[in-house]
């Protein structure tokens, strides 16, 4: 099982921790062999996901939101 995460978000210290728990909770969903386990362990990285999908969203809307008031040359 691979997965990608963005890492671009710049104004979440926490997000390289967050990227680094991702990773540790694809390993122990591999490497553990209980069904329920891997059901909560899979439903932690969801929200894990979802709070570093949030953070990118955030900066992407940031980075839109500074191009979009730039004047224009």
């Amino acid at each position: 099982m691979s997965i990608q995460i963005p890492q671009g978000c710049l104004e979440y210290p926490d997000t390289e921790e967050l990227i680094e728990q991702c990773y540790a909770l694809v390993d122990a969903i591999a490497e553990s062999d209980h069904q329920r386990s891997k059901e909560v362990l899979f439903t932690l990285l969801k929200e894990k996901i979802k709070i570093l999908r949030s953070c990118y969203q955030v900066e992407i809307g940031k980075k839109e939101i500074i191009m979009v008031s730039s004047p224009i040359n």
